[in-house]
């Protein structure tokens, strides 16, 4: 073969090879559908995660060793404040009461006794008939049993403390839990499980996280801030913010939050987890488009602005809230044509044609 000929067959080769690159890089435009972004004021609502907690717990625990003498209550029952729980073997603490009542009254009567004879001492040193020495040791005498009678006294209200341990009462009004002891038990202040834990339930607190970028709009919101919580069975339950916390978490970058509800028929249990959502007032001019225009890249979200030349630019978003199939987004203006439907492919400077939405469902119903 000659060079000539070799020359002739790359030059082919080359030929064909920019034809068909050419046509590689050729593709007709996307069919998309496509709608605009619009204007308008919306309710904010900040949904997060929440988590039932009491307003008020509290684990019972003796302050005195012995046996359970009584429980007083069942597991579950409904405990009002002041209730009497549980009674513990007393005997001895109500003997250590008469014994401190006893000495009392002993030292009252010896109190008696040298008020008297500090009386007629002062009558006979006044006359002359005993020394001052003798007056001052009955007056020394007075002032030892007034000391002792208070200290008497100090040990009758010691004993009658001591002996008040032996009725435990509820200090607040709840639910009582699970009972981990029973008549005859022996039970210790050191014990690790408490006797019963009651927890109040009506009202109740839902604890949640927000980011830390929407304090601000909970510092300039409305008050009372309503929140409400999602129940299982689909209703709603209002209740109204009441705690921000005063620091933010710096490894989450969240703040807590505290939501207090009327609980009267128990639909929020401690411990479950509900979803709420705070009404953080309205926002102004917030641009609107349906949830679907909005994609979800590996860094961030972005939408597809439609450009006039029919080519697409991918404009990162933030995604502020959804509801009812609609999301509020920042970074875009309004009156601006992106891609709705059909934006999967697409990349930066594709080409799309618009289609309407009726156009695009008739396909898939003829293949049906």
């Amino acid at each position: 073969m000659t060079k000539l000929s070799l020359t002739l067959i790359v030059l082919l080769l080359a030929g064909c090879s920019k034809e068909a690159a050419k046509e590689k890089t050729v593709r007709p435009p996307q069919q998309v559908i496509a709608t605009t972004t619009k204007s308008a004021d919306i309710a904010l609502n900040l949904s997060a995660q929440g988590h039932v907690t009491p307003l008020d717990q509290v684990e019972i625990r003796p302050q005195k060793s012995g046996l359970i003498r009584q429980v007083h209550f069942k597991e579950g029952d409904q405990i009002r404040a002041g209730q009497l729980l549980f009674s513990l073997d007393a005997r001895e603490d109500e003997a250590n009461v008469r014994q401190a009542v006893a000495k009392l009254a002993q030292s009252q009567a010896q109190l008696a006794a040298a008020e008297r004879d500090y009386s007629r001492s002062k009558e006979l040193a006044a006359q002359s008939f005993i020394s001052k020495t003798a007056l001052d040791n009955a007056q020394s005498k007075l002032e030892t049993l007034q000391a002792t009678l208070n200290a008497e006294r100090a040990a009758v209200d010691a004993a009658k403390i001591t002996l008040s341990y032996s009725q435990i009462k509820a200090p607040l009004s709840g639910r009582a839990g699970l009972v981990e002891v029973h008549t005859g038990s022996y039970v210790q202040p050191s014990i690790a499980t408490p006797l019963v834990s009651i927890s109040q339930l009506n009202p109740i607190t839902v604890a949640f996280s927000l980011p830390e970028r929407n304090l601000s709009t909970l510092q300039n919101a409305p008050r009372p801030i309503v929140v409400n919580a999602q129940l299982s069975n689909g209703s709603k339950l209002q209740g109204k913010l009441s705690f921000i916390d005063n620091t933010v978490n710096p490894s989450s970058g969240t703040i807590t939050l505290k939501a207090e509800f009327a609980n009267p028929k128990n639909q929020l249990w401690p411990g479950a987890f509900v979803p709420v959502q705070v009404a953080a007032g309205t926002l102004k001019n917030a641009v609107v488009l349906p949830v679907q225009a909005v994609q979800t890249g590996p860094d961030q979200r972005f939408v597809f602005a439609i450009q006039p030349d029919k080519t697409v630019k991918a404009i990162p978003v933030e995604l502020v809230q959804v509801e009812n199939e609609r999301a509020v987004v920042s970074g875009i203006g309004s009156n601006q044509r992106v891609v709705k439907e059909g934006g999967q492919n697409l990349r930066d400077g594709s080409k799309v044609r618009e289609a309407s939405a009726a156009k695009a469902q008739k396909p898939a119903s003829a293949a049906k």
